[in-house]
């Protein structure tokens, strides 16, 4: 038996080995049953791109039919569970895994603000929008009729496009400035208006010994005013070269007053110029056994004004932005000089009897109102979160002046009667009423502006502004000290007038510029 048995895997190992090294023996598949449909040899379903992210997507079951051994007819054999390709970002297939799993993100976003986070991560819970795919597949094969996922995250930051929904998404493109102003304007040229002297006729007379002055005769230097300044602006497309702001700004009010009383100077005296004698004069608002008075001199200014701009980016670079402005701009200054003076005559007075009370009043007013059109450039300078400004703007167009000028007189004799009668001193008949002009006028402004970004929205700045208005009236400079005196209330002459028809109102004009510090934060959303 043991020898026939041997001789048996004897032939059968020979035979083998002689079946191997035959050249015409080759493989082939088993034979299939008849009608059946012919398929691939191998089918591993199309694969998906993920977007830079892996995507778990369900596909047909993979098919792999294996070439039969000889005539031995080996059968097909079906790998049932789906199969999943895996994307890297790099374009490579990683291994097969189980569609079951979640896939893990690859690398960080490389866009921001399209519908689809690239690389963002995918949430366990994460809804997804569902489809069929039916282009065909590279190569020709089968169409995938399986559902396929193209995820979108719950919920993405998308920055600067602003497709984020967290209550400000309205505001996006807005900008805002707000700054403390602490400035000066150009004083005014006053001509003397109060003086002092001795106690003898003619006291207190320009060019007479003795007289001083009290008030005007130079410049009258203004304190600083405070203010604020504020702007809203917003940027029309989302690379922020096309924008439009609106600015306004204000210093406040200031009254600057002077007074002076016969207790402190016995003689106080009001000077002009008579043109019917051609010689300086003076009216006595205090002298020693003629009256006691009250001089009052106050001078009011406030200044503001508006503008719009568009505003249009021309270069920029890494660390500078230059921008183009032009638009509208609207400026108005205001004055007054209000002259009081309050006599009460003393016993032994030769011009009133005593006890008569007078109230003798001036007011000058002026206001400014320009309006123009204008252009200018800013530049912007980055250094870490250092910021430098340089902004320099011109207008042109036209100021509208107006110049008002009254007076009055109110007389009370001890028995009660009150008489009021038109003319002050400097403001008489003649110079009295409401005068208006327009003048061409330039308006240019300076600044430069340093800031600290304490947030990529958030900016601290100090800075310097300059303004200049070259064509102004200011109410100092409407004022005529050539008087015709019978003109004036009570005083000399008859009720027909001689000589000339003074004091005018000159309509003066000067420039004007107002400077300063300003302390401002920035907020852009």
């Amino acid at each position: 038996m043991r020898s026939i048995w041997a001789g048996a895997l004897a032939g059968l190992s020979g035979w083998l080995v002689a079946a191997a090294s035959a050249d015409e023996v080759q493989w082939r598949p088993a034979a299939s049953a008849p009608g059946a449909a012919k398929v691939p040899a191998v089918t591993l379903g199309r694969p998906v791109a993920t977007l830079g992210r892996p995507v778990a997507v369900p596909v047909a079951p993979v098919t792999l039919d294996r070439p039969a051994v000889g005539d031995t007819g080996l059968q097909r054999v079906s790998f049932q569970a789906p199969l999943v390709r895996l994307q890297s970002a790099e374009g490579k297939s990683a291994a097969p895994m189980p569609s079951s799993l979640t896939a893990e993100p690859i690398g960080p976003p490389l866009h921001s603000g399209s519908m689809f986070a690239v690389g963002a991560p995918v949430e366990a819970d994460a809804s997804y929008r569902t489809g069929m795919a039916t282009e065909p597949l590279p190569g020709g094969g089968p169409v995938s009729s399986t559902p396929f996922t193209m995820g979108e995250a719950s919920a993405v930051e998308y920055g600067e496009e602003g497709f984020e929904d967290d209550g400000h998404h309205w505001l996006h493109g807005f900008y805002g400035k707000a700054d403390n102003l602490l400035w000066w304007i150009k004083g005014t040229s006053t001509p003397v208006l109060a003086t002092t002297g001795p106690a003898v006729p003619g006291g207190g007379t320009l060019g007479q010994p003795g007289t001083s002055v009290l008030f005007g005769g130079s410049n009258v230097h203004l304190n600083e005013f405070n203010g604020g300044r504020f702007t809203l602006g917003y940027w029309c497309d989302d690379c922020k070269t096309k924008g439009i702001e609106f600015t306004y700004f204000f210093i406040g009010q200031r009254t600057n007053v002077f007074s002076a009383n016969s207790g402190q100077f016995p003689v106080i005296t009001r000077p002009f110029f008579n043109l019917n004698r051609g010689v300086e004069d003076v009216e006595i608002t205090a002298s020693p056994g003629q009256a006691n008075g009250v001089l009052t001199i106050s001078n009011s200014h406030r200044l503001w004004g508006a503008e719009t701009n568009f505003r249009c980016n021309y270069c920029s670079g890494c660390w500078y932005r230059v921008d183009l402005l032009a638009g509208f701009r609207f400026l108005e200054l205001t004055d007054d000089l209000n002259i009081t003076e309050r006599i009460s005559f003393v016993p032994g007075a030769t011009v009133q009897p005593a006890g008569t009370q007078v109230l003798v009043s001036d007011r000058f007013g002026t206001r400014n109102q320009f309006y123009g059109g204008q252009v200018g450039t800013n530049i912007e300078m980055r250094h870490g979160r250092w910021t430098l400004d340089l902004l320099s703007k011109v207008a042109l167009g036209s100021t509208h002046q107006v110049v008002n000028i009254q007076g009055d007189q109110t007389i009370k004799t001890p028995t009660g009667n009150v008489t009021t009668f038109q003319g002050g001193l400097l403001a008489l008949p003649s110079n009295s009423g409401r005068f208006t002009r327009d003048r061409f006028s330039v308006v240019p402004e300076w600044g430069a502006t340093i800031g600290y970004n304490v947030t990529d929205q958030l900016r601290l700045t100090v800075g310097y502004s300059f303004i200049y208005w070259s064509d102004v009236v200011r109410p100092s400079d409407q004022i005529d000290r050539g008087l015709n005196v019978q003109q004036i209330p009570n005083g000399p002459g008859g009720p027909t007038l001689v000589g000339p028809n003074r004091p005018i109102s000159p309509f003066r004009s000067t420039d004007f510029w107002a400077q300063g510090l300003n302390f401002g934060i920035d907020y852009k959303y």
